[in-house]
């Protein structure tokens, strides 16, 4: 956790997110926003993470941010794999 101009934020990386102990603890330490940044390669790994930061944010009524990858990495295959809403 970090305290800052607009509250305490916490973070959870990717696959943690998906434990609702982690993020319950923070709360009860003050936090008011969780950031969750993530990697996945596969769009089912992608909405496990949505799914479970959005299940976060109801059960502690806090708010959650994720923010997954971006950008042009060269030499990736699956890179844009996130882009394929099918």
């Amino acid at each position: 956790m970090f305290d800052t101009d607009i509250g305490k934020i916490g973070i959870l990386i990717c696959y943690d997110v998906e434990f609702p102990e982690l993020a319950r603890l923070q709360v009860e330490k003050g936090m008011k926003i969780l950031f969750v940044p993530y990697w996945t390669d596969t769009k089912t790994g992608y909405l496990r993470v949505r799914r479970c930061a959005q299940a976060r944010a109801i059960e502690n009524e806090c708010f959650v941010a994720i923010s997954g990858s971006v950008g042009n990495i060269p030499k990736v295959e699956t890179m844009g794999i996130q882009d394929d809403d099918s």
